[in-house]
């Protein structure tokens, strides 16, 4: 088991940086630059990405016991933060987390 373990990070035990980023396995790695092949070529399919991420927003509301309609799927953290702050009412309070700028 740990074998196959170690097999599957091109890495393997002489890594020690994972404070700063994780290895990604050798299946993840597969995956990405097929992906970008596929890119390269211009042959990415958007109803299969569509279908991941209607498939990603179910599980996760699932998960948390809300209705999939509720969960939103974005690249980053800032244009949902500006949508939030922007449809704030005035003198809204809005919770945070405390020196956000490390994470």
């Amino acid at each position: 088991m740990i074998t196959a373990i170690n097999n599957s990070f091109a890495g393997g035990r002489n890594y020690l940086n994972t404070t700063n980023y994780g290895l990604l396995p050798n299946a993840a790695i597969d995956h990405i630059q097929q992906a970008a092949q596929v890119l390269g070529e211009g042959l990415f399919d958007t109803e299969t990405r569509d279908a991941a991420l209607e498939s990603s927003r179910k599980y996760f509301a699932q998960l948390v016991g809300v209705d999939s309609s509720s969960v939103a799927i974005g690249s980053s953290v800032s244009p949902f933060f500006g949508l939030v702050a922007n449809s704030s009412p005035d003198r809204s309070t809005v919770l945070l987390v405390e020196d956000d700028s490390r994470l």
